[in-house]
């Protein structure tokens, strides 16, 4: 066979297996490249990558002489037809995802055989080589990608032109509900969220204002263009090309623009500065894509160990790649600083208008804007986007959020400070809102509608300080975020060229009815009004935590006694055993820096069934509360969010105690931290094999099993200088250990812990060496080994840090 014909057989089989996979899902979900900026040189380049240089990398193959070459040649044949049967065999429902990839693979080899076979075979691929050029064709020309690839400069609104003209300050927030505001007498919260409480002092406040849709790509070019989704189209793009009237193109002439727009582009770029955010990265779009795709090929049993791609658009990938010497990310809360200080009063007057992500997923901040952690999606107790059905870990949920909302909070605060500064809050139109709510409640999906979920996802902040207001006005109307162009129309005292489907809040319209549109209208969601507003049940979830408020008459005023207490005198031990997940991490705490290790978790080992209730110590002072529940294999997990003002400089004391209903009340006891007392036994064997260094943690990954029951560790644990600084329970599926000890059933035999980098660096410069280090497995028998641990992977690491591989003493 020639080298023309394999390369054509290459091209097509790849083209089956991967690009026209790829360019299916990219064409249905174009508001990928939307997000991340695309220009349409890039979508060219993208195509030019799947389609051509993919196979042309990999012509080396058909090059190798003899067997060698024609064997490899086989087995690529074999590996992309295996990925084309993947997705079509994950689809049978009764085999394990073991039993999947065997059969995945089998029906490759089948394939590769036929090939070998059958010239017939070998002569459709030949001939069917050219067609596979229609798959880039048709996603660049025949779907919604052609709007990106042939975006339309020309502006088909009139724009207004007119002095005298008030700034106006815009600010759409994200998976903000308006339960998540209130307190429980319906009113805004103002001793959690004081700027918000401060707007509507000044303004008004739209109390059952309510979403138009329940996606971020829908909401937000409503609110812009005044339209309601799917107005004009069946689908559309949030684009300029797809709502060329909007506010930009229509304000272009009388205003200077301040814009910072995340997942939507209708400020056309002549007019916007796009550089609000993080730059736009091919390398990171490729990742993100990457990730996309090894979702569809990936059996469902495994998908949990890919980065979650339900919660956002972009930034996914590098959740698993990014490295320290990859770019510096910049963090949603910087870029929402730097559109503040972006307003200036001018010549002209202002159009401020941002869509953040916050206080979207994933929950990174303290209300100080301090980070917590670095996650890159849902929090733990989400999975397929539904809450657990523990409504501890709900609480812990919610807590995160209203830490993020408090930071959100202080943004707000910040830019009326700016406002203020350049001496336009008085005379401007401020606005601020959100596109759609999200849900807290136990068991059920955090963004479809269900009448439980209603009063949690479609109700909206709504609040508006008009030019020179005098007097603060709360409105029971039932309104919209899609009125807020058809107001900004009415301040201005003039005529928009088009047609919206809102009303102005200065007119005395009300709404009889709620509709969420869809593409298909026989789809559309109608609701009353009144199943849709309701008392607040938000507040609950604060729980036993020193970041919120202990009410009367629940369980939580029984412990509010225990805030603050001294625990040095506390004398009574818990029948069980502690395991902090991460302590190093309390070691040389900085309060200067910008982060904080206020995410504590851990398990309590106890022969006690029902969940315990927990209070947590700081410097010998109770902080908080929680109670433990089942998670990941163990019976009591907790989780405790610190409040920021419970740290001090340097090392902070952790401790944890249950609270249990004695004779005559309750009372502390102190859970002692495992005496990490080890069995050797050369039965467990393990590998430590890759040391992932990002910017602020460094994570350790492996495998532990016991040979003699071919089952899976019970725990890892790493040691440093004969101290237990972190340990992990074995959460991941390892199928290359499954193949190597030939187990028939999935091995849940991985690991994965992380150590602040912070903490590793210090520890570098106090001079430990590889031999300080041992990674420890037991099994349930409380046996133990110490797993062998990669020189290449602690090399590589090193490096990192700018360090010599030091491998020896």
């Amino acid at each position: 066979m020639t080298k023309l014909k394999k390369l054509l057989h290459i091209v097509t089989l790849s083209g089956l297996a991967v690009a026209q996979p790829i360019y299916s899902i990219f064409s249905n979900n174009a508001e990928f490249f939307v997000a991340h900026d695309t220009q349409p040189i890039m979508l060219i380049f993208l195509c030019l990558v799947i389609s051509l240089v993919i196979p042309i990398l990999l012509l080396p193959v058909t090059l190798v002489p003899g067997k060698i070459g024609h064997f490899s040649f086989l087995g690529l044949v074999s590996i992309f037809t295996c990925l084309m049967a993947l997705p079509l065999i994950d689809q049978i429902g009764v085999i394990s995802e073991y039993s999947k990839i065997l059969l995945s693979a089998t029906f490759g080899i089948s394939i590769a055989i036929l090939y070998l076979l059958l010239s017939g075979f070998r002569l459709w691929l030949t001939l069917f080589s050219p067609l596979v050029f229609v798959f880039p064709i048709q996603f660049l020309f025949f779907s919604p990608v052609f709007s990106l690839l042939f975006p339309d400069s020309v502006y088909k609104v009139g724009a207004l032109e007119r002095e005298g003209t008030p700034p106006i300050v815009l600010v759409i927030l994200d998976e903000l509900s308006t339960q998540s505001l209130l307190n429980r007498d319906k009113g805004l919260d103002r001793s959690r969220y004081p700027n918000f409480a401060k707007l509507a002092d000044d303004g008004t406040w739209y109390k059952n204002a309510s979403t138009m849709g329940l996606a971020t790509t829908q909401v937000v070019p409503s609110i812009l263009s005044g339209l309601a989704p799917y107005q004009d189209e069946e689908t559309r793009l949030p684009i300029v090309k797809a709502y060329p009237k909007n506010i930009f193109t229509w304000l272009r002439k009388s205003y200077d623009f301040n814009v910072s727009e995340r997942i939507t582009t209708l400020c056309p770029d002549n007019l916007c500065n796009k550089n609000q955010g993080e730059p736009t990265s091919l390398k990171g779009m490729a990742i993100d894509m990457a990730v996309v795709y090894l979702h569809r090929v990936t059996p469902s049993g495994y998908r949990y160990l890919l980065p979650d791609i339900s919660s956002n658009w972009t930034g996914f990938g590098f959740s698993v790649m990014e490295e320290i010497n990859a770019p510096r990310k910049i963090y949603e809360g910087e870029r929402f600083e730097k559109f503040i200080h972006s307003i200036k009063s001018g010549e002209k007057p202002s159009l401020n208008v941002i869509h953040s992500v916050l206080p979207h997923v994933p929950y990174n901040y303290l209300a100080s804007g301090t980070h917590y952690a670095y996650e890159k999606g849902v929090p733990e107790g989400v999975n397929n986007e539904r809450w657990s059905d523990q409504e501890e870990i709900v609480k812990l949920g919610y807590q995160r959020y209203s830490q993020q909302l408090a930071y959100v909070d202080k943004l707000l605060g910040q830019l009326f400070h700016q406002l203020e500064i350049e001496n336009l809050y008085n005379e401007a139109l401020v606005i601020v809102t959100s596109d759609h709510g999200v849900s807290f409640q136990v068991g059920l999906h955090r963004r479809d509608l269900t009448l439980e979920s209603l009063v949690d996802v479609v109700p909206v902040p709504l609040i508006v300080k008009f030019p020179h207001q005098k007097e603060p006005s709360v409105d029971g109307r039932f309104v919209s975020n899609v009125d807020i162009l058809p107001t900004i129309v009415d301040v201005l005292a003039v005529e928009l060229p088009w047609e919206m489907a809102g009303f102005s809040l200065l007119s005395e319209r009300d709404r009889a009815e709620i509709l969420i549109p869809f593409p298909e209208p026989a789809r559309d969601l109608r609701f009353s009004p009144k199943d849709t507003f309701s008392a607040p049940h938000f507040e609950k979830l604060l729980g036993y935590s020193g970041l919120g408020k202990i009410r009367p008459d629940t369980e939580e005023n029984l412990l509010k006694d225990f805030l603050g207490q001294d625990t040095k005198q506390v004398k009574q031990v818990f029948q069980g055993q502690l395991k902090i997940e991460n302590k190093i991490a309390f070691r040389n705490i900085d309060l200067d820096s910008n982060y904080l290790p206020a995410l504590l978790k851990g398990e309590v080992i106890s022969d006690e069934s029902a969940p315990l209730t927990l209070g947590l110590a700081v410097q010998n002072k109770i902080v908080g509360f929680t109670k433990t529940f089942s998670f990941s294999g163990q019976q009591h997990h907790f989780s405790f969010l610190i409040p920021e003002k419970a740290f001090s400089n340097g090392d902070n004391k952790i401790e944890v105690f249950a609270i249990t209903d004695q004779d005559f009340g309750l009372y502390l006891q102190r859970v002692v931290e495992d005496s990490w007392v080890f069995y050797p036994s050369k039965s467990i064997l393990g590998f430590l094999d890759r040391i992932i260094v990002r910017e602020t943690d460094v994570f350790f990954t492996g495998w532990a099993i016991d040979v003699n029951t071919l089952s899976p560790a019970s725990e890892v644990y790493l040691i440093i200088e004969g101290e237990v600084i972190a340990w992990s329970k074995l959460t991941i599926s390892r199928q290359d250990v499954d193949l190597k000890y030939n187990s028939k059933e999935p091995l849940i035999s991985g690991y994965q812990f992380s150590i602040p980098r912070k903490q590793l660096e210090t520890m570098l410069d106090e001079g430990f060496l590889l031999k300080d280090i041992q990674i420890v497995a037991v099994n349930a028998k409380n046996e133990s080994n110490a797993l062998i641990i990669n020189p290449k992977a602690i090399a590589k690491a090193l490096s990192q840090f700018g360090r010599l591989p030091i491998l020896t003493n």
